[in-house]
């Protein structure tokens, strides 16, 4: 069994020569596609509602709020970063971990690393070994976890954005477990809430435990020594069966198999195979939307469990809604930011068309990842496309380019040109920034 001491020793060994060249590549790309999100992310109303709430008049600190002029703690920061990186739903996913590691793991590390004036090297591996805990964690308690209804980004991200700040902060073995133990006290977050704000303010929430956590550590606070793994810990409450495939967890690289997945629509990841078929079908066949009767949207057994938001009123809980996702992409002939505000939600086109789109569990699908759309016209005529790999998956990757224009896309109209690309460029060589606040630098606006 995988043990709380197991990650405490992985955690304080971790070191950068250690690492893969393709998994510091694959680091600098999710590192880049976060920073992208929480730029665009950080005028979200549940960013704005969380700083409204929580900044002091005059606050000021070191470290930054991305996408803002704000300076605030260190865990205030991995808090405000954290909710701004998920508030568009546009933030990588992890299949082994059932949720999103980045938004938990990377505003941790970054906070810590700006705060104590670190360089790229310390934060890429920092961040990496953030990223492993997730998933050597996901690796035991899921799929149960998940499907008890807890939110493995806030509560399986915790134990990442602990073991990021823990790493920075020098932590030895025997201080780092006592910091994934407080951790474990502080995992929480629930898939009920999906659809609303409180789903960003999950991995807000994450973000912040982990560097209080490794703080508390650090000036000696204690915690169980197997707060995970001893009964009443964490793998006996938070999952009804455990993995027992877990022998070579601790010498394997799950950053890179599995691996991450870079979402290609800001809306759940479940929904992506179905977009993708939708518009490959109008690609291909070039029917017009008018002259639809119904779509049949085969999907998982346990998506139709997530994907409940039936009959969307807010841009939220559009992004887990299937029916109005594939409405925008049959209508449009894409998906993107635009889709999900309040105001686009309500078109009447789109809500005329989506009672015409049934979801339907297929016995033929083996993961939720994939999804297999029929679509039926009036004039009788029957369209199928089945999507085993949904771009942006792993074993489907998007280019370089594309995760370049993506970021783009997101980081100029509030960074603005000049700022975007130089930060985009220091990313990519991010082992070669020597202290990371010329980097923040740049994420910041007046």
């Amino acid at each position: 069994m995988l043990t709380t001491a197991d990650l405490a020793s992985f955690v304080a060994r971790a070191a950068f020569s250690d690492i893969p060249e393709e998994c510091l590549r694959m680091a600098k790309r999710a590192f880049l596609d976060f920073t992208g999100v929480a730029a665009a992310g950080a005028s979200e109303e549940v960013s704005r509602v969380s700083r409204r709430a929580l900044l002091r008049p005059g606050e000021t600190g070191s470290c930054t709020v991305i996408g803002t002029g704000v300076k605030t703690s260190p865990p205030e920061a991995a808090f405000f970063n954290g909710i701004a990186g998920h508030a568009l739903d546009f933030d990588d996913v992890s299949r082994i971990m059932r949720g999103h590691p980045s938004v938990a793991v990377a505003p941790a590390a970054l906070a810590l690393s700006e705060h104590l004036g670190l360089g790229g090297k310390a934060l890429l591996e920092a961040y990496v070994t953030g990223i492993e805990v997730c998933h050597k964690i996901g690796a035991v308690v899921n799929n149960s976890h998940y499907e008890k209804g807890w939110h493995a980004t806030s509560t399986i991200g915790v134990f990442g954005a602990t073991a990021a700040s823990a790493k920075l902060l020098g932590l030895n073995a025997e201080q780092t477990r006592h910091a994934l133990g407080i951790a474990a006290s502080a995992a929480a977050g629930l898939r009920r809430n999906f659809g609303t704000m409180t789903k960003p303010f999950h991995a807000g929430r994450a973000a912040r435990s982990g560097v209080t956590a490794a703080l508390l550590a650090r000036e000696g606070m204690t915690a169980h020594e197997a707060a995970l793994e001893s009964p009443g810990g964490f793998f006996e409450l938070y999952a009804d069966a455990l993995s027992d495939q877990v022998g070579d967890l601790m010498s394997r690289w799950l950053m890179l198999t599995p691996g991450l997945r870079f979402k290609k629509y800001p809306c759940c990841s479940n929904i992506h195979g179905s977009i993708d078929a939708v518009l490959e079908l109008l690609e291909k066949e070039r029917f017009r939307p008018e002259d639809v009767e119904r779509i049949v949207c085969g999907v998982y057994s346990t998506v139709p469990g997530i994907l409940t938001d039936r009959h969307p009123e807010t841009g939220t809980q559009a992004q887990f809604s299937l029916e109005y996702c594939v409405a925008v992409a049959l209508l449009y002939g894409k998906v993107e930011l635009g889709d999900f505000t309040d105001e686009a939600v309500g078109r009447p086109e789109v809500r005329q068309m989506m009672p015409k789109i049934k979801m339907t569990v297929s016995e033929d699908l083996q993961s939720h990842e994939m999804s297999e759309i029929t679509i039926v016209l009036k004039g009788g005529s029957v369209f199928s496309r089945k999507v085993a790999v949904p771009k942006g998956h792993p074993l489907n990757p998007v280019s370089d380019d594309e995760l370049s224009a993506k970021y783009l896309s997101l980081a100029v109209p509030v960074l603005g040109a000049r700022k975007a690309e130089e930060s985009m460029k220091r990313i990519g060589s991010l082992e070669n920034v020597e202290d990371v606040r010329r980097l923040t630098a740049l994420l910041a606006v007046s």
